[in-house]
């Protein structure tokens, strides 16, 4: 697992289906393996960067106050 352009572009030429942090991510959410919550905010800490509105639409059923 790797998340960067090279090597998704290498992926690609080779027709492997690519899958980014955010996207491995939302399928353990799926799985119920992890806290949402939690996971991403540890990964707020990191110098990962991600547009908030977007991490919302991706997350949004798991980030509802509920």
């Amino acid at each position: 697992m790797i998340d960067d352009s090279a090597g998704r572009a290498e992926a690609r030429r080779r027709s492997l289906r690519v899958t980014g942090t955010l996207g491995v991510l939302r399928t353990a959410a799926e799985a119920g393996l992890i806290d949402v919550r939690d996971v991403l905010a540890r990964l707020a800490e990191t110098t990962f960067y991600v547009d908030e509105t977007f991490l919302q639409k991706l997350f949004d059923e798991w980030l509802k106050d509920g």
